[in-house]
């Protein structure tokens, strides 16, 4: 069995790693950003899925996390935090019995769109002797789960207020088509058209003599934009903790790098070239962009196979050779964490912990 890593040396690779300074700056810029508006953050563990980081972004002020499953849920429960919100449907009398057991052990909160599942979450609430927090999901053009706004919404919010067994929290909407936006204006107009038929529905149910505590909802990308509508009260952030490649200049670099894949050069078979260790085992593939080389400079990533990925060494590249290591961004961080088991938290090049990312593949 190998020894525990002391130093950034000792990690073998490939292998994600956070620079826990980095982290918590951007938890801090955060809430520093939401102090005094009366909106909060509930981070989405989607990104991280790592109890670890949830802890220290609930010590500094969250009130608890977001997950998108139910598994991630457990996970994030079992490693300590004592709120949740799955911001998704739970269907289905397997996830509803793994729902209810859940409830038990920590407050729980769930999206809903359908009548349907509001009486099955309501029959197996009072039948196990819980509560289940409930937001209503609006959709507000991603064209995906959500009830349309106005009255539907607000007749599936009276049926859930008369539901034993369930308490009516609130609505949620995601502006997810509008996240991308790369210019400024455009995104802002965006976000405000997409989520004031969320407003406009909270006023409704509020006429209707129904109280929603909280309108939850909102991105990395338009944390201060959603932030600022007049009757939001929760952000779902999650990248923003540790960032990626994607979301650094739509989020207009308000927060900073903190996350890796540390991987070993393995050859360097021509002029020009070098191939890495990591591939599409360990560093997400996605069709928008490949990871990125910061440091040293004129280095490229060309491709990922599975198991390898080659590098460009241009004009001003160090002499690269095997064994040299090197820190990829990834692209996209969500799915890049999703394929580790191991989290290295680093200050300066110590390693000062090792987490387990234990919501990963938590796909139930």
């Amino acid at each position: 069995m190998s020894a525990t890593p002391r130093t950034l040396a000792d990690i073998d690779t490939p292998a994600a790693v956070i620079d826990l300074d980095l982290v918590r700056r951007n938890i801090e810029t955060m809430e520093r950003h939401l102090e005094g508006t009366g909106v909060h953050v509930r981070p989405h563990i989607k990104h991280h899925k790592t109890p670890g980081i949830a802890l220290m972004q609930i010590e500094a002020g969250a009130p608890g996390v977001t997950c998108a499953k139910v598994g991630e849920a457990e996970a994030m429960v079992d490693g300590g935090v004592g709120d949740v919100l799955i911001a998704n449907q739970v269907v289905g009398p397997l996830k509803i019995a793994r729902l209810c057991s859940l409830a038990r052990r920590a407050a729980v909160t769930v999206a809903v769109d359908d009548a349907r599942n509001v009486r099955e979450l309501s029959e197996a609430a009072v039948a196990n002797g819980v509560t289940i927090g409930i937001v209503i999901e609006i959709e507000v053009g991603m064209n995906r789960c959500g009830i349309l706004p106005g009255q539907p919404a607000v007749a599936l919010a009276k049926q859930i207020d008369a539901a034993p067994g369930l308490d009516l929290v609130g609505l949620m909407g995601y502006e997810g088509h509008a996240v991308g936006i790369v210019d400024r204006a455009e995104r802002v107009a965006a976000a405000h058209s997409s989520l004031a038929a969320v407003i406009e529905t909270k006023a409704a149910c509020e006429a209707a003599g129904l109280e929603i505590r909280e309108v939850t909802g909102g991105g990395t990308n338009t944390f201060d934009i959603t932030s600022a509508i007049d009757g939001w009260t929760e952000l779902q952030c999650g990248t923003y903790v540790t960032m990626d490649v994607w979301f650094r200049p739509h989020a207009g670099h308000a927060f900073e790098q903190a996350m890796w894949i540390l991987s070993s050069v393995v050859s360097t078979p021509a002029p020009g070239r070098a191939v890495l260790d990591i591939g599409r085992k360990s560093m997400a593939f996605e069709t928008g962009g490949l990871p990125l080389v910061e440091d040293p400079p004129g280095v490229e990533l060309l491709s990922l196979s599975e198991e390898h990925g080659s590098l460009a060494l241009h004009e001003g590249a160090p002499d690269l050779q095997p064994g040299d290591r090197l820190k990829v961004t990834p692209w996209h961080g969500c799915t890049t964490f999703n394929l580790h088991d191991t989290l290295y938290v680093i200050q300066d090049d110590d390693v000062v912990d090792i987490w387990p990312i234990s919501a990963r593949g938590k796909f139930t």
